[in-house]
């Protein structure tokens, strides 16, 4: 079809369905009435794409959001928000550094790509534990002591040039994450 299209699924769900001209891509979609405004909004949210997700597990997935949202008396688009951040705090330093790598990885040359790779993984990782969660090195927790002493030692026998650059990377890793 040339418009996308709304296949009511029952319950608040629906397939969203793109014209084959935008790649025809089909996504579940949660819809609800948000009032926290003090008006009425009508809101949805993405729960997965139709090849990788059963319509039984979205199912079950939006009945828990829902009855979740019932339960703490909040709006569903804060369950998204409090997921993202228990996701987030289980994060530790090494997947900071995966994931930065595989972020930029398209968007500088192999060279430099390599040079970044071995910084991290060679110099930093050596020094500061990579299972270490990233909210153990904030700073009130002695985060900034940990990085700076990794940092220092990498300096040793006159490498200010390399822990410079180490501690410009990690900066752009903690960034990331």
């Amino acid at each position: 079809t040339k418009k996308s299209t709304n296949k009511g699924l029952g319950n608040g769900l629906t397939l969203f369905i793109e014209p084959i001209g935008k790649g025809g891509m089909k996504s579940y979609y949660g819809n609800w009435n948000d009032y926290s405004s003090g008006k009425r909004q009508q809101k949805r949210i993405c729960l997965g794409k139709f090849n990788e997700i059963s319509l039984a597990d979205v199912r079950e997935k939006w009945k828990e959001i829902k009855s979740w949202s019932k339960k703490e008396h909040k709006s569903i688009d804060k369950y998204f928000q409090i997921k993202k951040i228990e996701k987030d705090s289980q994060k530790t330093v090494r997947d900071a550094v995966n994931g930065f790598l595989e972020d930029i990885k398209d968007d500088i040359k192999p060279t430099t790509y390599r040079e970044y790779n071995r910084k991290l993984n060679n110099q930093i990782l050596d020094h500061i534990d990579g299972d270490i969660l990233l909210k153990d090195l904030e700073w009130d927790k002695g985060g900034r002591n940990l990085v700076m002493k990794a940092i220092k030692k990498i300096e040793e026998d006159r490498k200010f040039d390399l822990g410079h650059r180490c501690r410009s990377l990690l900066k752009r890793t903690f960034d990331y994450a």
